[in-house]
């Protein structure tokens, strides 16, 4: 029996480490595999770079990839859940369909796609508030210097475009990113949905509850996998036919947009699975060190 449960609240401290510490390792993996791919390829085909420059780089991405993912990840993984408890009492919480408190079968789709959306549209204006007023005050900057280099009249009043664009980045931009946020998780939930009854949703191995929080102990790693990468395929996939039918549209080779389509699909296929399941596992082996995840279920 399904029973459709809301996620009231979520642990701020153990979402952020857990979150984090995920990254780290997904970072660590990143900054070897460029590593590899630097010091095989590219930097032995320059010219001018010594064996010393090499190891420098190499040692330098294995070492900066994971701590800047880390800090990345600390600031984003504490501010979505602390938007998160903020907004649960004024857009809904995001409902599950547990089955016996364990296999999510379904997501309702406009909870789950309005939380996702409120978050990255709150996250975007506190980046953009950030990025807008420097990027006026660039242009204002170049439009300056550039009436004083060169005389031409007018010119600096290029530089009052940049407050017009601080205001489209600030209040544009988040909307944008709402709306498209909104739509992307729509689907990837209906898709969901239509997967989980026939090939098994995610699971969750929760441990004792202290008053209406769970912990989750474990997660099985083929399941989390396999049905996160078929809705992340699936995504791909019709967004590449959209790609196909644009390329076609206009004239471009079908041959190259279809061969393009299924490069697409091959590779979310085997990257996502990859990096869910190495996800699936560093949970697992992270949560007796660390803690794990607490939802606060109703």
């Amino acid at each position: 029996m399904i029973e459709i449960k809301d996620i009231k609240s979520v642990k701020i401290v153990p979402f952020t480490l857990m979150n984090s510490s995920i990254t780290a390792v997904i970072g660590l993996i990143y900054g070897v595999v460029f590593a590899v791919i630097f010091g095989l390829t590219v930097g032995t085909s320059l010219p001018g770079i010594s064996a010393g420059m090499i190891a420098t780089l190499v040692i330098g991405s294995i070492l900066a990839f994971p701590t800047v993912m880390f800090l990345v990840s600390v600031l984003e993984s504490f501010l979505v859940a602390l938007l998160y408890n903020q907004l649960v009492p004024r857009v809904g919480a995001i409902q599950l369909g547990f089955e016996d408190l364990k296999q999510i079968q379904n997501v309702p789709v406009v909870p789950f796609a309005l939380m996702s959306a409120s978050i990255a549209g709150i996250l975007t204006f506190l980046i953009m508030l950030i990025i807008g007023p420097l990027f006026a005050f660039g242009i204002q900057s170049a439009a300056l210097a550039g009436a004083g280099a060169t005389g031409i009249p007018g010119l600096s009043s290029i530089g009052s475009f940049g407050l017009i664009w601080m205001i489209v980045m600030i209040v544009g931009i988040p909307i944008v990113a709402f709306i498209g946020i909104f739509i992307s998780t729509a689907i990837a939930a209906i898709v969901y949905n239509l997967l989980a009854p026939k090939i098994g949703g995610v699971e969750f191995n929760f441990g004792s509850a202290t008053g209406n929080f769970f912990e989750i102990e474990s997660v099985p790693v083929v399941k989390f996998a396999l049905i996160l990468t078929l809705v992340l395929t699936v995504i791909q996939l019709i967004l590449g036919i959209i790609d196909l039918i644009i390329s076609i549209a206009i004239g471009s080779s079908a041959v190259g947009a279809l061969i393009g389509l299924v490069v697409r699909v091959v590779s979310s296929l085997v990257v996502s699975f990859i990096l869910y399941a190495i996800m699936a596992y560093l949970y697992n082996y992270l949560r007796p060190k660390i803690g794990g995840i607490k939802l606060e279920i109703e």
